[in-house]
């Protein structure tokens, strides 16, 4: 009796133990739907880190980058200084990290190669005297970075920016800037650009 009751135990217990211990079935996911479950996953838990794709208002320019970023498209003017003739496509404000994402297209140079542009923006950058601590990369068939620092209200920001030659002689700006981040940790924002 005592084998019988001990051996109905036992298989209760090997039943109990292979139900409570199933082997989770693995999925592999291909890459866009990682990423799309990283960043729902990211955008749930709140992490500063989830992956936003904006666009520009004219449809011209993506970028993919980091953080919690709204349009603040119409808050630009306080803080952007536009030239005539320079066209505003994007700007977007993360908050949390204090970084503004804006994005002009320049009209005024239809008629410039890439090299005479890029030329044309490094001698303004070394002309400016409101600006500190610029520093310019040396320049691709199509980009131009560049990075510094100014004063704003009595707040240091800094920037990080890339000038872009797109098709048919299109020239864009993109600049992350803030208080927070160094001009350095800023071009992480300007890794991923496309221009259509």
């Amino acid at each position: 009796m005592l084998n019988k009751t001990f051996i109905a135990l036992l298989v209760s217990a090997v039943l109990l133990q292979t139900a409570c211990s199933k082997q989770e079935t693995s999925v592999t996911l291909s890459a866009s739907e990682a990423a799309a479950a990283a960043e729902a996953e990211a955008n749930l838990s709140g992490n500063t880190n989830a992956v936003q794709t904006l666009s520009s208002n004219d449809g011209a320019m993506s970028i993919t980058v980091p953080g919690k970023f709204t349009d603040s498209f119409n808050q630009a003017q306080q803080w952007l200084e536009l030239k005539e003739g320079d066209t505003l496509i994007l700007f977007q404000r993360d908050d949390d990290a204090d970084v503004n994402l804006s994005a002009i297209h320049f009209t005024d140079a239809h008629k410039d190669t890439a090299a005479d542009y890029f030329k044309r923006v490094i001698e303004a950058l070394k002309n400016q005297t409101t600006i500190q601590n610029l520093e310019i990369q040396e320049a691709s068939n199509n980009r131009l970075n560049y990075r510094f620092s100014h004063e704003r209200d009595g707040v240091r920001l800094n920037e990080s920016c890339a000038v872009l030659a797109a098709a048919e002689a299109q020239y864009y700006a993109v600049c992350a800037a803030g208080s927070l981040l160094s001009a350095d940790e800023l071009t992480h924002y300007l890794d991923n650009i496309t221009i259509k």
